[in-house]
């Protein structure tokens, strides 16, 4: 059984690190990862392609990110430290009436990846390290005040008491999605047009949607006598 995150609600933000083992493509997971959850993802591809230029493809990837230390989510990631990390993209409603098959039920599309590790709580330096990558990143700015090395020590110091960072080792990434990829042509296209029509979350899945047009379509052109 696997203590679950969801990164919408509960983890904004995560670091990424790699090491020499284990069997995961680094790129693979950054791209399934940062695809539907890239706001609040932090990579470090500076070490990836040193990696990738020494012929090292696949290694242990881990995520890093922070918690509050008095909630029960903490507790549980105490209790099991087998996680899964749910980072959830853009969904959208989508309408049977949009289907040129109206009679059936109306549905919701939407990305998102499952990543399966093995959680372990960090010490204050970790934590202090996951603080100042993602400062680094979502500041974006070397010349920012408010960046973690710049704070009073004491302030600091007394700040992060109040939560932990912990890093999942991850041993599966899986992409899960639906993307109305089971509808006729004419439904899948008509749906592309009003979720574009919606505009914000809808309109960023009809624009994968329309991506993958081709693919869907097209291989089954190519299947016909």
């Amino acid at each position: 059984m696997h203590s679950l995150l969801a990164s919408r609600f509960l983890i904004l933000c995560w670091t990424l690190t790699h090491h020499i083992s284990g069997n995961l493509d680094i790129r693979q997971v950054y791209d399934s990862i940062s695809a539907v959850h890239g706001r609040g993802f932090v990579p470090h591809d500076a070490h990836a392609e040193r990696l990738r230029k020494a012929g090292i493809a696949h290694v242990a990837v881990r995520a890093a990110t922070h918690v509050m230390k008095k909630q029960a989510h903490t507790e549980s990631f105490r209790q099991n430290n087998q996680v899964l990390a749910i980072f959830y993209g853009p969904s959208t409603y989508v309408s049977a009436s949009w289907y040129e098959n109206k009679k059936v039920a109306s549905t919701w599309n939407y990305q998102a990846v499952h990543a399966k590790g093995l959680l372990r709580f960090l010490d204050d330096q970790g934590l202090k390290e996951v603080l100042t990558r993602l400062t680094d990143k979502f500041e974006n700015n070397s010349l920012s005040p408010a960046l973690v090395q710049k704070m009073d020590n004491e302030y600091l110091t007394k700040m992060m008491q109040a939560i932990v960072a912990f890093e999942i080792e991850l041993t599966d990434v899986q992409h899960v999605f639906k993307l109305s990829q089971n509808r006729d042509e004419r439904s899948h296209a008509n749906i592309i047009q009003k979720l574009k029509e919606k505009g914000g979350d809808a309109e960023i899945i009809a624009k994968t949607m329309e991506n993958d047009a081709g693919t869907i379509f097209g291989s089954k052109e190519e299947g016909r006598p």
